[in-house]
């Protein structure tokens, strides 16, 4: 598959609610399996974006390693958290993308999103005079990985910010490429990917963000979106042809 794949696997955290049930022992059973199939479908220089938590890292680094994958670099962008009161820890406020290539990775786009500071954009050394920089930082404080609002009036409790994700699509990918989401949730990649032109293959096991995921692609383009799985078992067998 040519493109990028953008991975926002279950945290395994053991977080459940109404809507999501996040358990450790399946996340950690299944996440070498996963990487490797997706080192797999992936086209040489392929660019990974993983989104994981803080108490994730080390097995995601670990299993990275074994993988296949060439592991870049970390992103950190801050993200919204409610109700968090820690005693006797910091608490968490940012959210980790880890950066991967298949083999050699290939070079970033030119995006604009990081302006060239006033210091250097006035200094006499710089010829060039441009707006922004394509030297870009690991540390995002000017943008969140998450969209503010309650987990009521969420789309997915886990619902990424398609901002963010347009950024990433962009930097990797050109016009016409495919993106591929093996847990789409909400649909915010479908949603960056159509804003970008980029093509975009998104699986998603619940039923109901499937239906969610229809309708907000229609909302978008004004027409029938592609997901038609009606079932997690059609899920399933899709998965399993793209392995």
């Amino acid at each position: 598959m040519r493109g990028l794949y953008y991975f926002r696997p279950p945290y395994g955290v053991n977080f459940k609610n109404d809507f999501y049930n996040d358990n450790a022992d399946f996340v950690k059973t299944e996440s070498k399996k996963w990487l490797r199939e997706l080192y797999r479908v992936l086209k040489e220089g392929s660019h990974c974006y993983l989104f994981t938590g803080t108490k994730s890292l080390n097995l995601w680094l670990t299993n990275i390693e074994e993988s296949g994958f060439e592991f870049k670099n970390i992103i950190n962008v801050p993200a919204y958290c409610n109700g968090q009161y820690l005693k006797n820890n910091f608490y968490f406020r940012t959210e980790h993308i880890l950066f991967l290539s298949k083999g050699k990775s290939k070079n970033f786009n030119k995006v604009d999103f990081i302006p060239t500071s006033e210091a250097w954009l006035n200094d006499k050394r710089n010829a060039k005079k441009q707006e922004y920089t394509y030297s870009y930082p690991n540390f995002w404080n000017f943008i969140f990985v998450n969209e503010k609002a309650s987990t009521k009036k969420l789309l997915h409790p886990n619902q990424k910010n398609s901002k963010l994700l347009e950024i990433l699509v962009k930097l990797s990918t050109n016009e016409g490429d495919i993106v591929l989401d093996c847990f789409s949730g909400s649909g915010s990649l479908a949603q960056a990917c159509i804003e970008t032109g980029r093509n975009f293959l998104c699986c998603e096991k619940d039923e109901k963000y499937v239906e969610i995921v229809n309708q907000r692609i229609k909302n978008i383009t004004k027409k029938d979106a592609r997901l038609t799985i009606k079932s997690i078992e059609q899920t399933e067998q899709i998965k399993k042809n793209l392995i």
